[in-house]
């Protein structure tokens, strides 16, 4: 059985997650701004109504980019721990 580890590849990926992860915090300022000048134009349960989704969504939102973060942190943790692995078995190796 041959293990190969594309340490590259690995770093590739959590650069891609991270600039992900921004981007979902960008566009959830976005939206926000974008409907806070609707919102202020309602009064009465349709604001209380689109204010209760609203906090539902941000949080949902929050929820998944901290969720993308932790899966950055183990991906990034997992591939340091295999190199830092692998470069030691090369070492008792490489005499």
């Amino acid at each position: 059985m041959t293990q190969v580890w594309n340490f590259s590849s690995l770093q590739g990926v959590v650069a891609d997650l991270q600039g992900s992860s921004c981007r979902i915090g960008e566009l959830l300022d976005q939206c926000q701004e974008s409907l806070a000048t609707l919102q202020s134009s309602w009064h009465g349960s349709g604001n209380e109504s689109y204010s209760m989704v609203q906090r539902r969504f941000n949080q949902n939102t929050t929820d998944i980019n901290r969720a993308l973060g932790d899966l950055v942190q183990a991906i990034s943790n997992s591939a340091d721990s295999m190199q830092h692995t692998e470069q030691g078995v090369m070492s008792m190796f490489s005499g």
